[in-house]
């Protein structure tokens, strides 16, 4: 428990430096606590049944929530960094966006880092899937859950991340937002 509050509690100081807005900050905490719930209700039902061990399903331990809520909230950060570091971006340079220029720019901004981000996502979900051919039964399941989670994590980030902006609007980017630009 204590390693992931240490976890959380990073995170939101990294992200309140680097965004300085309280949405900003709030737009990757939920999108990586939603990744985080369903991606541990899916292991859950992936699990194997401590009644019957030599039975069917992913054998889980103490330790993989840990690695799990650390690799979410890192990797899950920052694949919403880029996203919404993109955003911030477009927008600087728009004097005055309308509304339906911010869905533009969000769809703009999607557009030019998804690819990146699910390479990078892909990478690690390869990476941690091969752990499946280890004798070590702790990496044997931990990695391909580690990797199955990752994998909620990229979907959360690519569709309900730029859902959540839509929503909030410009009002995310205050106090940034400057007379309709979002301003360093």
């Amino acid at each position: 428990r204590q390693t992931e509050g240490v976890t959380i509690l990073l995170v939101v100081i990294i992200l309140a430096l680097v965004y300085r807005g309280p949405f900003l900050v709030a737009i990757p905490l939920t999108s990586i606590g939603l990744s985080l719930i369903v991606a541990t209700s899916l292991v859950a039902l992936l699990a194997r049944d401590p009644e019957h061990p030599s039975g069917s399903g992913l054998g889980v331990f103490t330790t993989t929530r840990i690695f799990i809520v650390v690799l979410l909230f890192g990797a899950g950060t920052d694949f919403c960094l880029f996203f919404l570091a993109r955003c911030r971006e477009l927008l600087q340079r728009t004097r005055t966006p309308t509304r339906e220029h911010f869905y533009r720019t969000i769809a703009r901004a999607w557009a030019s880092v998804h690819n990146a981000i699910v390479a990078s996502a892909m990478t690690t979900i390869v990476g941690l899937t091969m752990m499946w051919m280890s004798r070590f039964e702790k990496f044997r399941f931990s990695g391909p859950i580690i990797a199955i989670s990752l994998a909620v994590t990229l979907v959360v980030c690519l569709t309900f991340t730029p859902a959540l902006l839509s929503a909030i609007g410009r009002l995310a980017f205050w106090p940034a937002l400057r007379n309709g630009t979002a301003s360093e």
